[in-house]
C-alpha cells in the first residue's frame, strides 16, 4: 500500500497542469448606416443570427498544459481581443493579434483550443466567406 502512495505522489505534480479554461464576451454597437459587417478574425468561428442590434462575440479558450497565470497573462495581452471599427457603411472586425504564436510553458508547447461564436444581427445575411451584408427587402429597400 505504501508502495502505491509513493508511486502516486511522485506521479503527482506531473498532472497538476492539466487545462485552463477561460470565457468571455464582446458587444461591439453599430449605427443604422452600416451595410456591411467584415470579420478579420483568427481560425475558425461560428456565427449565429439574433434579434439585437449590435454585435456580440463569444470567446472560449481552452489551454493545455498551462496555468490559469498563463492564460490569464496572455488574455491581459489582447491575444483573443477583437477590435471594431466603422468606416463609410462598413463595419470591421478585426482580431489585435492576428498571428497568434504558440504559447510554452518550461518548454513544452501548449496546445491552444479558441472557440467563437458571433451573434450577428438577423437582418444580416453571409455573402462572403467573411462578410455579412444587410438584406434588401422586396421593394429594394434595406431592412
Amino acid at each position: 500500500m505504501i508502495r502505491y502512495i509513493l508511486i502516486f505522489m511522485v506521479c503527482l505534480p506531473f498532472g497538476l497542469q492539466a487545462q485552463v479554461q477561460k470565457s468571455f464576451h464582446q458587444v461591439f454597437e453599430m449605427s443604422d448606416s452600416v451595410q456591411v459587417i467584415e470579420l478579420n478574425l483568427v481560425g475558425n468561428y461560428d456565427y449565429k443570427p439574433w434579434a439585437g442590434n449590435t454585435i456580440m462575440l463569444q470567446t472560449k479558450i481552452v489551454l493545455y498544459d498551462a496555468t490559469s497565470a498563463i492564460l490569464d497573462f496572455f488574455t491581459e495581452q489582447g491575444r483573443y481581443e477583437v477590435e471594431a471599427k466603422e468606416v463609410s457603411d462598413k463595419l470591421v472586425l478585426r482580431a489585435l493579434d492576428p498571428v497568434r504564436k504558440v504559447i510554452k510553458s518550461s518548454g513544452v508547447e501548449c496546445f491552444e483550443q479558441v472557440s467563437q461564436v458571433l451573434y450577428i444581427p438577423e437582418d444580416f445575411i453571409l455573402t462572403g466567406e467573411n462578410t455579412f451584408s444587410r438584406a434588401i427587402e422586396e421593394n429594394g429597400n434595406h431592412d
